[in-house]
């Protein structure tokens, strides 16, 4: 089957399935298509046969995926725990076509989503986490906290250069909840 055909079957049939990145990492990432946009995925992450917020992946990084038996079990698992029961998609992101349209409308409602971006002349990627500030054409500014808590600073970044945007799981909420209540509601 083709990718295009994988998130159909993902999207149609609440099926759950493992992406494979071409990132440094080659990360993957296991979960059920929400949204399939011209430019890029929703997916409902999948961790421990519980699901665990929504990761947006751009297709230019996609390049593969993996439904075999062992997605066959993961499947059978998430019908009989009731995981799937509880699979709410996000409804905002049923008008959102692209990455700058998703920044803008997280930057609207408040919410403080995780941001890798591909660093191309290290071949590396970098997380951000903070709250959008503005969005703009190709690019995008975002308040960042590190990892030990504390405010680095007003990061102004690419747009071309998002290969994932994290939302509602409980790293990015529980960390956001911790830093909102440190800064005062910011």
């Amino acid at each position: 089957m083709s990718l295009a055909q994988e998130y159909r079957k993902s999207l149609e049939q609440r099926w759950c399935l493992q992406l494979k990145t071409s990132l440094p990492d080659d990360d993957v990432y296991r979960g059920i298509v929400t949204h399939d946009r011209p430019r890029f995925i929703a997916l409902a992450s999948l961790v421990d046969f519980a699901f665990d917020g929504v990761e947006i992946l751009p297709k230019k990084y996609i390049r593969g995926y993996r439904d075999s038996d062992f997605e066959r079990c993961t499947n059978e698992i998430i019908r009989s725990n009731g995981a799937l029961e509880g699979l709410t998609p996000l409804s905002w992101l049923d008008s959102v076509q692209t990455i700058r349209e998703l920044l803008a409308e997280v930057h609207k409602r408040d919410i403080w989503p995780g941001v890798e971006l591909l660093k191309r002349d290290a071949n590396r990627t970098a997380f951000y986490i903070g709250p959008v500030l503005e969005v703009r054409k190709s690019d995008f500014d975002l308040n960042c906290y590190d990892a030990a808590g504390e405010w680095e600073k007003e990061y102004e970044l690419p747009l071309r250069d998002v290969c994932r945007i994290s939302l509602g799981d409980r790293y990015t909420t529980e960390f956001n909840r911790y830093m909102r209540a440190k800064s005062g509601g910011q």
